[in-house]
């Protein structure tokens, strides 16, 4: 007899897949949302069983793809459950040592590349970055830049790089001069010899009339870096001129 848990997390498997993998797919989804599906899908989020935890980021994954979906999604709080098992799955991590530690027969690496690939399809969409700012995820998002491992940082980056076109957001990446001088020491310094954002544009093609050309070889870190530093700068340089109008 198959146990619960193993009932539950073969539900979850299949929903993924006639969410995302089947003809019908958008039909599948459309009646997910009919029947308040997410209602019931998200308390597995908060289970101990990380095998449908997975099954459900997976699912929702999928489901951040479709635009329509949006509104449902944030009707029920999934960028804060994405956020936590972001958390927990990071955290468990770091105290085993471990990047390709399992929990349940799932490797907890693959299970965040899963949550940030979600978090930054969610990001896409400015009503979320009100929420993820509202949460206080940006602080948390930013350390991720930190992390030894190279698909964390470069989440990290891709988030940014689309949060920090809210003002407000970049205003408060501003206020860590630590964090700028990370970027720059880390990741800015680490392709050649490159010293200042226009530099690195340069590498990249983005000044040139045969950009999209070059920017299919160009890699998505560098891209969301000149976008997030980009961002960041235009930043500073309206708070610049508010203060010359202030005096």
């Amino acid at each position: 007899h198959m146990s619960n848990d193993k009932i539950v997390e073969s539900c979850l498997s299949n929903l993924k897949h006639v969410s995302f993998k089947h003809q019908d797919m958008l039909l599948a989804q459309e009646q997910l949302k009919s029947i308040n599906a997410l209602g019931f899908i998200a308390q597995f989020m908060c289970s101990s069983n990380w095998m449908s935890i997975k099954e459900c980021v997976l699912l929702l994954k999928h489901l951040s793809q479709n635009e329509k979906m949006a509104d449902y999604l944030r009707s029920h709080d999934m960028i804060a459950r994405l956020m936590q098992v972001l958390y927990n799955s990071l955290n468990t991590i770091q105290q085993q040592q471990d990047i390709n530690y399992k929990l349940n027969g799932v490797c907890l690496i693959d299970l965040i590349d899963h949550c940030t690939a979600t978090l930054v399809q969610m990001a896409k969409d400015q009503l979320n970055h009100v929420i993820m700012r509202q949460l206080d995820c940006v602080p948390y998002i930013m350390q991720m830049a930190y992390y030894p491992y190279p698909s964390v940082r470069k989440a990290s980056i891709q988030l940014l790089s689309l949060l920090s076109q809210n003002a407000d957001i970049s205003a408060m990446i501003c206020l860590d001069p630590m964090f700028i001088q990370h970027l720059q020491e880390s990741y800015m310094n680490r392709y050649g010899q490159v010293r200042s954002i226009d530099e690195l544009k340069q590498i990249l093609g983005l000044n040139n009339n045969n950009s999209n050309a070059n920017n299919s070889n160009a890699s998505t870190m560098r891209l969301c870096l000149v976008s997030l530093i980009e961002n960041i700068q235009s930043n500073l340089h309206l708070s610049q001129q508010k203060q010359q109008y202030q005096f």
